[in-house]
């Protein structure tokens, strides 16, 4: 196997590992959120709307949209 062929295939091989991982991660998050529901619902929105919750849920989002960003780039390397 020649070196450019060994190269793209570690670099196949980590991005491949990167996407198990943030599927394994999403998949955790998902169900902790899932088995938390009712706790959220009784703490959080039976109550008065705070900005607790925007800056929650934003700041939620962004997370997931920075980590998607930031296993783009791991394709780049190749080269």
């Amino acid at each position: 196997m020649s070196s450019s062929s060994s190269a793209l295939v570690e670099a196949l091989s980590q991005y491949l590992s990167y996407q198990h991982i943030g599927a394994g991660l999403t998949a955790l998050v998902a169900y902790e959120y899932i088995i938390t529901f009712d706790l959220e619902v009784d703490s959080v929105w039976n109550r008065r709307f705070h900005g607790y919750i925007c800056a929650t849920y934003i700041s939620t989002l962004d997370n997931a949209a920075w980590s998607n960003n930031s296993m783009a780039g791991v394709t780049n390397n190749v080269g």
